[in-house]
Parts: structure tokens; sequence; C-alpha cells
């Protein structure tokens, strides 16, 4: 084979492999639509696990963040693909999506107020200007009693 037809050949299986991820996002968020999260998850799952680098891929991690987060109720699932997507995609929107979320859910599911505030301080440091800013203001202000109540303990 010459040279000319293993690239022709890479470039077709790199586009059937990218319609291949939009489909699959467009029948996971149809699944997600009609509540069946099982099949949803598995169309979301391949994604991940194609190696495919397009949008889908951050959209997949954070769609499955708010399944096992909401649907299932498994924080310790949704919080490692939140902090997936602050680590490895930390200049898409979705980043800063995930680290509002990640700090919500520490303080208000897991009770987890230290690192509830740390990721709230440290959002509003890296977003001063966002539109979330009075959403952190008023969960920090929430939060201030029980970390009173934590700095209490530790200094007695």
């Amino acid at each position: 084979m010459t040279l000319r037809y293993i690239l022709l050949i890479i470039l077709v299986l790199s586009c059937q492999n990218k319609s291949n991820s939009n489909d699959l996002w467009e029948e996971a968020q149809n699944y997600y639509s009609s509540k069946e999260y099982d099949s949803c998850v598995r169309n979301l799952q391949i994604i991940i696990s194609s190696n495919d680098r397009s949008e889908n891929l951050i959209k997949s991690k954070y769609l499955l963040s708010e399944i096992f987060l909401n649907e299932y109720n498994r924080y310790d699932i949704s919080i490692d693909f939140l902090k997936d997507i602050i680590k490895n995609h930390s200049n898409h929107e979705l980043a800063k999506k995930s680290l509002f979320t990640l700090a919500y859910v520490y303080g208000n599911y897991l009770d987890a107020y230290t690192d509830a505030y740390d990721n709230y301080v440290l959002f509003l440091s890296k977003y001063p200007e966002d539109e979330l800013v009075p959403s952190i203001k008023y969960e920090l202000e929430n939060l201030q009693p029980f970390l009173d109540t934590i700095n209490e303990i530790i200094n007695r």
C-alpha cells in the first residue's frame, strides 16, 4: 500500500469514529430524556472509552456526573467525573461548571464543609467575574456556621 492509501484509510476511519461518537451522543441524550439511564450510561461510557477527543468526550463525562449524582445517588462516582473534567479539561466551559458542582456536592450532599469551602474559594479565585459568584457567596454564607463549629472543635 502506498502512503496515500494509508492516509485515506486513516481519514475515513477517523470520520467514521466521529460520526459514531455523534450518533452515540444523540442516542445517549434521547435515553436520558426518556429516563433510560442505564442505556444512557452505556453509550456515554462507549464514547469515553473510544478515545474520542471531541466535545462529546467532555459532555459525556459531565452528563455521567449528573446521572450518578441525581439518578443513582452515587456521589463518589459523580465526584470522580467532576474532578476528571476539572483536571483534564481545565479550559473548557464545563470545567467551571464542574468546579461549582463539586463544591455544591461536598457542601449539600456529603457534609464535607471544608472541601466545599475550598472548592468555592478556588472557583472565586479562578472566575471572579462569573455569573455564579452570587450563588457561591450565598453558599459560603450558609457554610460559615459549620466552619465556625469545626474551628471551635479544632481549637479546643
